[in-house]
């Protein structure tokens, strides 16, 4: 599932809007979700490295790559 972008135009020229109905399938086209979910693990590990486990204090870090990885599993 590692779709990449087919023109860096395709990306500068997207609009975001989060109650696009196409927004997940948007997103698959331009970019990658193994991308996304390393990116996801590499900024939360980060926080943990630095002793910061507070979910309030990881301002930009989630653990919903854990959900999608978990999701995953049932779609293969």
């Amino acid at each position: 599932m590692s779709l990449k972008p087919k023109k860096k135009s395709d990306i500068k020229n997207f609009e975001y809007s989060k109650v696009r109905e196409d927004l997940f399938d948007m997103l698959m086209e331009l970019g990658s979700l193994e991308d996304a979910k390393r990116r996801a693990k590499r900024i939360y590990d980060e926080y943990v490295s630095a002793k910061i486990y507070a979910p309030s204090a990881m301002v930009s870090a989630t653990r919903m790559f854990e959900l999608v990885e978990e999701l995953e599993k049932y779609l293969e």
